[in-house]
């Protein structure tokens, strides 16, 4: 399995408990969505390369926080996975609708700025998120310009057309032009 075809859940945290169990945070809204997996791939720190990991049970322990049981249950094993990152494949993500979507969907995207006559406030490039508010980076007309990402300001995602509406603050686009 390559990196590229799959998606960041979380990292190892530590163990728990006397059976071998170990905590993975995640990032993610929907926690619940991830108690019935049975595998997942890793990426030790150093790492190159994604390793799979099989697992016999795995629970919610906190709100971000999951509870696995994996097959191999040493504390050698543990301490050679702790920190890693955990990966799954793009292809296990839940189908989302409405004006919910996931960051590596929306590259290509283009944005369609509602309040100021339906015009183009560009390509989506890149996403920021390592920030306190992420936002989209478009490319429009050799510019880069950056648009919060405001739940609230969504109005439409178009998956066929690659298209997202947002209610942009008038002169937010012309602050980068």
């Amino acid at each position: 399995m390559k990196i590229e075809d799959c998606f960041y859940l979380g990292v190892i945290t530590r163990r728990h408990g006397l059976k071998g169990n170990f905590l993975i945070k995640i990032d993610t809204d929907q926690p619940e969505l991830y108690t019935k997996m049975r595998s997942f791939y890793i990426l030790i720190p150093g790492g190159e390369e994604l390793l799979p990991v099989v697992i016999t049970h795995s629970k919610i322990y906190k709100q971000d926080i999951l509870n696995v049981l994996p097959e191999e249950t040493s504390e050698a094993y543990f301490n050679s996975i702790k920190g890693a990152e955990v990966y799954l494949p793009i292809s296990q993500l839940p189908p989302l609708k409405g004006t919910q979507f996931f960051y590596h969907e929306v590259i290509g995207f283009e944005i369609i700025d509602t309040l100021n006559g339906n015009s183009s406030a560009g390509e989506i490039v890149r996403i920021n998120e390592n920030v306190p508010q992420p936002y989209f980076i478009t490319q429009l007309n050799n510019m880069e310009i950056n648009v919060p990402i405001i739940q609230e300001w969504i109005e439409e995602i178009d998956r066929e057309n690659k298209k997202i509406k947002i209610a942009l603050p008038e002169g937010l686009i012309e602050v980068f032009i």
